[in-house]
């Protein structure tokens, strides 16, 4: 809003609120909102305003577009492709406002884009949301270069890895380096996964994506995939993180040893909504989202082109607590499975010299047996492969060596890699390369080999 007739206005806050120095008596400002008619109010000696808006869709067939940098321009001059929100938009979908039309349809033109990221943009000041990039790849870490026009991120796809990029005005690519990806890098051997979703015990969707053999005869075995975090998202292609790009990777791989590789993204991860991030009774508190990766390895044995005998698991740090609560207490679905540096015991110490006890300390604890894959070595009976490096600063390397102990005391027959002198991240490629080889020796060799 501004005075009339001068250059002196302001900006509402989040509710509507506004505070705006008046230079002279029976001034006059104008009010505008974007999408709303604009309205103009005699101030006279009043010190407060009540003001209501009427909705005027028609300004949005000519919208002036503020960039990130402050810059207003109208939509037709612009040197880039914009969004287009017309009256129509407002009128089809329903709206209850401006904001949610951007949203809706800025979130993609393909329904896929649910495990896609694309680079947006939006100013400081008001909900004008734009897609930069779109399509079927993956862009992530955008950077505006010097002369703050340029946009350039990190690109992938479902068969060619990270590559530098720049964003074109029509939200194409222009790669940088792409003639240094080696000559034999096997892209046409890559499947392109594909989006799924299924129901959760509870009702709630769930959803993943789906690499398929190229070449499948008969029913197949098939592979469970759980990512860590657990504040994570796996794409319909290569992961912008460099651990998942491995395990990314890595699932391709076992795709063309002839698995079915299905890689779920369960509640506690990012992409679906708070209630999907923030579910109740989950980790320690009941492990809630266990029943996700349940529900995938349940949906996988319904599929004709798998066999339901041979369905095994693998997954780290999060995903590799979860692969032992799936191996723990349902190993008449998952056949085997790979704990990679996973938590295995979320067992509190309550007895701990001067600190005080919760007053519902036995039922948190009651709770975290519950969660715990410890709890569950009586019904463990598929075979186990674990991993994990012995310099582990995120998960303690005692919780893999512990579950060796108590399988050893089972008497229970396991397998052990130990990584020396490595993190939680594979500090060395060469240790990443020799976690991805064992897991996949070792789940072919359980599941493909007998």
């Amino acid at each position: 809003m501004k005075v009339k007739g001068t250059t002196a206005g302001t900006s509402t806050d989040s509710n509507g609120n506004f505070s705006l120095q008046i230079p002279q008596n029976n001034a006059t400002i104008i009010i505008s909102l974007l999408g709303f008619a604009p309205k103009e109010v005699n101030v006279g000696d009043k010190t407060t305003i009540n003001v209501a808006l009427v909705s005027d869709s028609k300004q949005l067939e000519e919208v002036t577009i503020s960039t990130a940098l402050g810059i207003t321009r109208q939509a037709k001059s612009l040197g880039y492709a914009a969004q287009t929100v017309n009256s129509a938009d407002l009128n089809f979908n329903h709206q209850p406002n401006l904001v949610n039309v951007l949203q809706g349809k800025n979130t993609g033109a393909d329904a896929d884009d649910l495990d896609r990221r694309h680079i947006y943009k939006v100013s400081v000041n008001q909900a004008d949301k734009q897609a930069l990039s779109i399509g079927k790849g993956i862009e992530a870490y955008p950077v505006i270069l010097a002369d703050n026009e340029t946009v350039v991120c990190l690109s992938s796809t479902a068969q060619r890895p990270l590559l530098p990029a720049v964003l074109t005005n029509k939200k194409s690519l222009q790669l940088v380096g792409e003639e240094l990806i080696p000559a034999d890098f096997p892209a046409k051997q890559l499947v392109v996964p594909k989006h799924i979703s299924f129901k959760a015990a509870d009702g709630k969707t769930i959803y993943g994506q789906l690499f398929t053999p190229k070449k499948s005869t008969g029913k197949s075995p098939a592979i469970v995939y759980v990512h860590g975090g657990p504040q994570r998202q796996m794409f319909l292609g290569w992961n912008p993180m460099d651990y998942y790009s491995i395990d990314y990777a890595l699932n391709q791989y076992l795709v063309n040893l002839g698995f079915t590789v299905l890689s779920v993204n369960y509640r506690l991860g990012l992409g679906y909504g708070y209630d999907f991030h923030k579910p109740a009774n989950a980790g320690a508190q009941g492990a809630s989202e266990y029943q996700d990766v349940k529900a995938s390895g349940e949906w996988l044995a319904n599929q004709p082109n798998v066999d339901h005998k041979k369905i095994g698991i693998y997954g780290g740090s999060y995903g590799g607590y979860l692969t032992a609560l799936a191996l723990g207490k349902d190993s008449k679905i998952f056949a085997a499975g790979v704990d990679i540096h996973g938590v295995n015991n979320r067992f509190s110490n309550f007895s701990a010299e001067g600190k005080e006890i919760a007053p519902d300390a036995d039922l948190a604890a009651k709770l975290a047996a519950e969660s715990s894959p410890m709890s569950y070595l009586n019904t463990w009976t598929s075979p186990t492969l674990i991993i994990h490096a012995d310099d582990d600063r995120n998960v303690a390397y005692s919780q893999s060596v512990d579950l060796a102990k108590r399988f050893e005391d089972k008497k229970f027959e396991f397998e052990f890699l130990a990584i020396p002198d490595d993190t939680h991240h594979w500090m060395k490629f060469s240790n990443g390369l020799k976690v991805s080889e064992a897991t996949a020796e070792f789940l072919k060799r359980k599941l493909m080999d007998k």
